[in-house]
């Protein structure tokens, strides 16, 4: 197993061509008084953009960036090094990748980018700031999809951010690495490989065993046996929580507008902060992507219990669950990933499998259910299956246990 990205990369292309980290030279062929017309969607793009090379690049400037935390840190460490570079966290070390007005999908701790922002800020001299982000985020990376738009999903920038945060926390984060060996055909990105070279060496960070939860941002997490899950009442088209029972994860769910392939309709939007939260439960409300659809939110052991808010027959309203597992089971009929064969009925509880590992989730208010094999690559974060309980607006709870 290698231990390194460096040694990762070295085993997928012998012959690269090298760079100079941090150097400084401008793009090839860029043009320093005119910014190139390049079209993004959003900050991400951007930043994916000018990190890659690791060198001085005029699209630093561009305007998109100017509010991206990350872009901040690269202007700071690449073109200017007086560039006032004030770190914009909470008092519990989160932080949002993106502080302007522009982009809302932006005002969470997107994992990846909040990964690489920790040791970016360190290397900028911010140390008391990366290593509160760094201590905030580290409980929360086995929930490897918190917060990930479906459609930015990507498990290698995942991997590789979180295999350096561990790094530079003195932790081991070789199954990070282990998780890609296999399928990484391609060159990694010489940000990463620079990034892994800049921060191997420094001194491990100061841990410390903090709050698994925070009330500003609607945040909990908790352990029961074997099944860990978490909630989150902020998000911005992303999911209300995840779930992981050994093998078997739930990497995503939360309410859901007809139709189920509407993945607009999906999710939790802006930031909620919690009535009440603690070690053991948290209690709170969240905004659904449905205009005007609230859901009060009580999270306790591992019970889920929903009361909805604005429920009508005009727009359907569905509760779901991606969830990765080899098979599932309703009743005495199982259920394989990428077959047509479906459940829609009523029922009581699922079963999910993977290996020796076994998830129940159980609703025990009657509603109509539907089962859905999914494909378990390039779309729902991978998933196995959606499982989908129809909400009833003349019934506004839902509940679900996890065992």
């Amino acid at each position: 197993m290698n231990s390194s990205l460096a040694s990762l990369s070295a085993d997928i292309v012998k012959n690269v061509r090298k760079e100079e980290p941090w150097g400084e030279q401008a793009a090839p062929g860029a043009d320093q008084n005119q910014l190139p017309d390049v079209g993004f969607r959003d900050p991400i793009d951007l930043y994916r953009r000018v990190r890659s090379p690791f060198i001085r690049d005029p699209l630093l400037q561009h305007p998109l960036g100017r509010s991206f935390q990350p872009i901040q840190a690269l202007i700071h460490l690449l073109e200017d090094p007086t560039f006032p570079l004030e770190p914009i966290q909470f008092a519990s070390g989160a932080a949002f990748v993106d502080t302007g007005l522009f982009w809302t999908a932006g005002k969470l701790p997107l994992l990846p980018e909040i990964c690489q922002l920790a040791p970016l800020w360190a290397l900028c001299g911010k140390q008391e700031e990366s290593e509160k982000l760094a201590r905030w985020v580290l409980p929360f990376l086995r929930y490897k999809t918190l917060w990930s738009l479906e459609e930015r999903w990507d498990r290698t920038e995942f991997y590789f951010s979180a295999y350096l945060l561990f790094l530079y926390a003195g932790l081991d984060g070789t199954p990070f690495l282990a998780e890609l060996q296999k399928e990484i055909k391609s060159p990694i990105d010489p940000f990463f490989l620079h990034l892994e070279q800049r921060i191997q060496g420094r001194a491990p960070i100061r841990l410390e065993e903090g709050p698994r939860f925070d009330q500003e941002l609607g945040l909990w997490s908790h352990d029961v046996k074997n099944f860990s899950w978490a909630l989150s009442l902020s998000g911005q088209g992303t999911s209300l929580g995840c779930a992981q029972k050994g093998s078997i994860e739930i990497r995503a769910f939360g309410p859901q507008s007809y139709p189920l392939v509407d993945k607009g309709g999906f999710g939790v939007k802006g930031i909620q902060r919690a009535l009440s939260v603690d070690s053991s439960q948290m209690h709170g409300w969240a905004r659904t992507m449905a205009n005007e659809i609230w859901v009060d939110v009580r999270g306790k052991e591992s019970r889920l219990d929903l009361r909805f808010m604005g429920l009508n027959s005009e727009r359907k309203m569905a509760f779901v669950f991606y969830v990765k597992a080899q098979s599932a089971q309703v009743g005495s009929t199982i259920y394989r990933p990428k077959h047509l064969q479906r459940y829609s009925g009523d029922a009581s509880s699922v079963y999910f499998t993977q290996g020796a590992d076994r998830l129940e989730i159980v609703s025990p208010l009657s509603a109509k259910m539907e089962l859905i094999p999914l494909a378990g690559e390039g779309c729902y974060w991978e998933t196995d299956f959606l499982l989908a309980y129809e909400l009833n607006p003349f019934q506004s709870h839902a509940s679900f246990c996890f065992v």
